[in-house]
């Protein structure tokens, strides 16, 4: 009699469970849901692959006018005032890394030109200061 009792609570805990988390699925309507979630995760790689894509695209684009753009390059107006892709512009002219925030761009910058007053005076970077 005790065995039968908790059997029946067992079940009536099975039917809760099953009634909480939503409505019964046949295996066919499961294998439908499956297959959408693994296309919708395959075109989220494609879109975050795509994404990749475009932002090397426009770095390289954007390094390729550094190389052709270094030794003609006028920098007017100052250093502590320039945004991030002009002071990365200017410390690639400079031989420095192009890496990090605008203050570091900025500190590596100046550090530069009080290592080296004489580029201070370089035609392409004159006015920097």
């Amino acid at each position: 009699m005790q065995l039968r009792e908790e059997m029946n609570s067992k079940k009536q805990k099975r039917r809760k469970i099953l009634n909480s988390l939503g409505r019964l699925i046949t295996s066919h309507e499961l294998g439908l849901v499956i297959l959408e979630q693994i296309a919708q995760d395959e075109a989220r790689e494609q879109e975050e692959i795509a994404a990749k894509k475009a932002k090397e695209v426009v770095a390289q684009h954007t390094l390729e006018d550094l190389i052709l753009n270094k030794a003609t390059r006028k920098f007017d107006g100052a250093v502590k005032s320039m945004k991030k892709p002009a002071l990365q512009a200017l410390a690639y002219a400079l031989d420095l890394t192009r890496d990090g925030n605008r203050e570091v761009l900025t500190m590596s910058i100046l550090q530069r030109f009080e290592e080296q007053p004489a580029l201070k005076g370089g035609c392409e970077i004159q006015g920097t200061i």
